[in-house]
């Protein structure tokens, strides 16, 4: 997220398209920034790479499915979302960890065998 700027975060609204485009490359440069930084770790830069595929295949930045995720990014996705929603936005107030959990849920993005083994981490973390 280095890469998209601050105010464009932080404002209210719907992204224009240049913001959306900005946003789409953000997973790419993660990987090249972890490897600029040294990070050699394929996991590393795989979990950054992938972390917005999606469970049901509508995800970037190359639409994979299901197992086809590596399973770094399937638990980066999960962390990411969840403090995302948890977390205040200026343009909307933050979830419950239950409002969190539900519409991750319902949303079909996540791998649901790991988001029943992410809800009691949650209670230990308490």
């Amino acid at each position: 997220m280095v890469d998209v700027a601050g105010e464009t975060l932080a404002r209210p609204g719907p992204l224009t398209p240049d913001e959306w485009e900005r946003m789409l490359v953000h997973p790419r440069r993660s990987g090249e920034r972890l490897r600029g930084a040294g990070v050699l770790l394929a996991q590393a830069q795989r979990g950054a790479l992938h972390h917005h595929e999606r469970w049901d295949g509508h995800g970037y930045p190359e639409r994979q499915r299901g197992p086809e995720i590596p399973i770094e990014a399937r638990y980066v996705a999960i962390a990411d979302a969840y403090t995302a929603m948890t977390s205040d936005r200026p343009y909307r107030a933050r979830r419950s960890s239950y409002g969190a959990i539900a519409e991750m849920v319902a949303d079909g993005g996540f791998e649901p065998r790991l988001l029943r083994l992410f809800v009691p981490l949650l209670a230990e973390a308490a």
